[in-house]
């Protein structure tokens, strides 16, 4: 089994598998391909010694590079459902925003997966990498908190039951299946 970095990831691939099983997803990758953001900086200066100079070098700053945690890749029959394209005036009324692959019929989308608690300021954080990458890529990194998404989307039947002792797990929200989610948003 893979390690994820937080419970959170892990319980956004329970959401992501039970997609991909529907035919929602064609598949899904966790930490894809890294966006280098900054090079290293280094300074440059001439030390002299007692009979000649010598060139130095010593790093100023270190490269920056941003990891996401997730990228999705769509099928086509999520759209509308799951996710609307960067394009569309409506994108606030879907789940997430995708962006076409060129020459395909397929949507992705580079999620970044957060926790309920923003420990350590990694919201903050996130939002500069975010907009760092959307400036030099031209590439949309959503912020997801898996919580508020099964809320608001469709609860993973993994989750339903705690971690350790496969209990009825406590919810603050009542959970809907993925398939009452879709046939409610086929609808409208």
């Amino acid at each position: 089994m893979t390690e994820y970095d937080s419970k959170e990831e892990l319980y956004f691939t329970w959401w992501l598998e039970e997609l991909k099983i529907n035919s929602y997803i064609e598949g899904w990758k966790y930490h894809p391909k890294p966006f280098p953001l900054s090079d290293k900086v280094y300074i440059h200066w001439q030390k002299q010694l007692k009979t000649k100079t010598k060139k130095m070098i010593k790093t100023m700053l270190q490269e920056h590079t941003y990891q996401a945690d997730f990228l999705i890749k769509w099928t086509p029959k999520a759209k509308g459902i799951f996710f609307a394209s960067r394009l569309n005036q409506n994108i606030m009324a879907y789940p997430f925003v995708a962006e076409r692959i060129e020459e395909t019929d397929y949507h992705r989308t580079i999620v970044d997966v957060k926790g309920t608690f923003n420990q350590n300021d990694a919201w903050r954080r996130f939002s500069v990498d975010q907009k760092w990458v959307w400036q030099k890529y031209n590439i949309y990194v959503q912020k997801i908190i898996p919580i508020k998404l099964f809320k608001n989307t469709f609860t993973p039947i993994r989750y339903l039951q705690t971690d350790k002792s496969n209990k009825a797990r406590k919810l603050n929200y009542k959970p809907i299946s993925l398939f009452d989610y879709i046939n409610l948003n086929e609808e409208l």
